[in-house]
């Protein structure tokens, strides 16, 4: 059987926060993915500063 994780849900301002391993935590971290809307996806490993293109 396959599994289907929970949908992450989009926000009015068009972002979507999802937390790893789906667990509440009391910092979201430095991590983060940022998917362009032509669908490019970036890893940015220290909040914002440092962007990794995974995805072109």
């Amino acid at each position: 059987m396959d599994f289907m994780a929970p949908q992450p849900k989009i926000g009015e301002n068009g972002k979507v926060e999802l937390k790893p391993n789906g667990k509440p935590e009391t910092t979201r971290g430095d991590d983060r993915l940022i998917v362009g809307s032509n669908g490019s996806i970036y890893y940015s490993p220290d909040h914002y500063h440092t962007f990794i293109l995974i995805v072109e």
